[in-house]
């Protein structure tokens, strides 16, 4: 008989607490080994606006509080719908999601800001 696998969670301890409960939910046991720790940093002082906003995680979107209030009115390339909630919560308006992964959201990204463009990745 085989045993069931243990899933090994990464994720910061938060994140992986809940999808700990999640799979315990399913019937599915894990070990919560977090190799990452998020941790806030204020932004330095910004010399230009930018064309656009990148955020490959929604732990980045919290940067978003110390932006200038008109940059939420910017294009805001979010790779998923987690990240792109949270860039939501936090006033940004013209959000555009991926579905997967930052290699996705080039192709967009590109076409928009063309050669030159500024892009702040958070």
């Amino acid at each position: 008989m085989n045993k069931p696998a243990t899933l090994w969670l990464t994720r910061p301890q938060g994140d992986s607490e809940r999808f700990a409960q999640e799979l315990t939910e399913h019937g599915i046991t894990s070990l919560i080994a977090p190799v990452m720790h998020v941790v806030p940093h204020p932004l330095a002082a910004l010399p230009d606006t930018p064309h656009a906003i990148l955020l490959t995680s929604r732990h980045a979107a919290h940067a978003l509080a110390s932006l200038p209030h008109e940059w939420h009115n910017l294009p805001v390339y979010c790779v998923g719908k987690s990240t792109a909630n949270a860039a939501t919560a936090h006033g940004c308006t013209n959000i555009i999601p991926g579905i997967s992964d930052v290699l996705a959201l080039l192709p967009h990204i590109a076409a928009q800001l063309g050669t030159g463009g500024q892009l702040l990745y958070l």
